[in-house]
C-alpha cells in the first residue's frame, strides 16, 4: 500500500515536493515462450565480478533472449492510447527520460518498424520472464493483445502486469552532502524519495545515508566523498548543489573525472576510506596493502629500468616494425 500521509507530514514539516512517474513491464511465464522465434544473448564469456573480492563464478549462466515489436504491435497501442493514463495525461508526473514507455516509443519514434523486446529470466528459481522494453500503463487485456503480437510470446501466459506509479520526491537541494536533511536534524533520505531513478543510485545513496546516520549517532564527522573520489560523489554533489526536473540517473557523461573513475581503480580509490570508517576487515585490508605495494615496486623498477640501444634492441625494434 503507498504511504500516502507520509508526503502531507513532509510537506507540513516544511518541505518542497516534486511529482515524478515511473512504469514496469508485464512479468510472463517462461514455460509459455516460443523461444525458437527468439534471439538468445549469452551472458559473457569471460565472468567478471563487481569486486576484486570474487573468487567464485558462475559459469552456467541463464541466457535472456530477444524479440522484437511489429506493425500488429504498434497497431494495437495507437489503437489505445486514450487508456493510457502516463500517455494520457492522467499521470501528470515527469518520467525517466531515458526509460520511455512502449506508448511513448511507438508514438515519439514513429518511423521506427520495431522496437527491441528483451526476454530475462528473474532468477533460477522462478518462472517468471521480465518484459524489458515494454514498459507500459496500458489496461491488462490491451497488454495481453500486445504480448500475443510479438514473435515468440504468440500463446504468452502473463504473470503479472505492467503498471504505472506517480510519486512524491524531495527537491534534494533541500539535503546536506550527508544525505541528511536540513530542515529535520537526524532524518536521512535515500533513493528515489531523492529524485533519482534506478537501483545503482538508490544503493549508493542508501551506504552512504546508512554511514553518515550511524556517524552522527556516534559524533563523528560526516563522510562525504568527492566528485574526484567516485561516482556516488558525483550523483550526491549533483543532486544537492543542482537538484533534478526529472528522475535522475547516473550517467558517465555527468562526471568529469570520468577518465579516472574505473572499475580496475575502484579499490585503490576507496578500501582506505571504508578502512577507516570500519567497512573493511584486517585480512581484505592486509591483502589490499599488499597489492598497492606490489604496484608500486613495479612502478619503482619501471622508473629505474633503463633500455640501452643495442644490436639486440634495434633488431627487435625492426622486426616489430615491419609487422605493422
Amino acid at each position: 500500500m503507498p504511504s500516502i500521509n507520509l508526503s502531507y507530514h513532509l510537506q507540513e514539516l516544511g518541505f518542497e515536493m516534486v511529482r515524478f512517474k515511473t512504469g514496469t513491464p508485464p512479468r510472463v511465464n517462461s514455460q509459455s515462450i516460443d523461444y525458437s522465434k527468439t534471439e538468445i544473448q549469452p551472458g559473457d564469456d569471460v565472468p567478471r565480478a563487481f569486486s576484486y573480492e570474487t573468487t567464485k563464478y558462475i559459469t552456467d549462466q541463464l541466457p535472456c533472449w530477444l524479440t522484437y515489436t511489429n506493425d500488429q504491435t504498434h497497431d494495437i497501442i495507437n489503437g489505445n492510447l486514450h487508456r493510457s493514463p502516463m500517455y494520457s495525461g492522467v499521470i501528470e508526473g515527469t518520467g525517466p527520460r531515458y526509460c520511455p514507455s512502449i506508448e511513448d516509443k511507438i508514438v515519439r519514434f514513429s518511423d521506427k518498424p520495431r522496437h527491441q523486446i528483451f526476454l530475462e529470466p528473474e532468477g533460477r528459481n522462478t518462472q517468471e520472464v521480465y518484459v524489458q522494453g515494454l514498459s507500459t500503463s496500458l489496461p491488462e487485456d490491451v497488454q495481453h493483445s500486445i504480448l500475443k503480437s510479438v514473435p515468440g510470446l504468440e500463446n504468452v501466459r502473463m504473470m503479472r502486469p505492467g503498471y504505472a506509479i506517480e510519486y512524491d520526491a524531495i527537491v534534494p537541494t533541500q539535503l546536506w552532502p550527508s544525505l541528511e536533511t536540513k530542515k529535520v536534524k537526524g532524518l536521512f533520505t535515500a533513493g528515489q524519495i531523492n529524485g533519482t531513478s534506478g537501483y545503482e543510485e538508490a544503493a549508493g545513496q542508501g551506504l552512504m545515508a546508512g554511514i553518515n546516520a550511524a556517524r552522527k549517532v556516534q559524533n563523528k564527522d560526516s563522510l562525504i566523498l568527492d566528485r574526484s573520489q567516485a561516482y556516488i560523489g558525483v550523483l550526491i554533489d549533483d543532486l544537492v548543489t543542482k537538484g533534478t526536473n526529472e528522475p535522475y540517473r547516473l550517467l558517465t557523461s555527468r562526471a568529469e573525472y570520468r577518465l579516472l573513475l574505473r572499475h580496475d581503480n575502484a579499490d585503490l580509490r576507496l578500501t582506505e576510506i571504508g578502512y577507516s570508517i570500519g567497512l573493511i576487515n584486517e585480512e581484505r585490508y592486509d591483502k589490499f596493502l599488499t597489492k598497492k605495494q606490489e604496484i608500486q615496486e613495479e612502478i619503482d623498477r619501471l622508473k629505474n629500468t633503463i633500455i640501452k640501444v643495442t644490436e639486440e634492441v634495434r633488431s627487435f625494434y625492426w622486426k616489430q616494425a615491419q609487422h605493422l
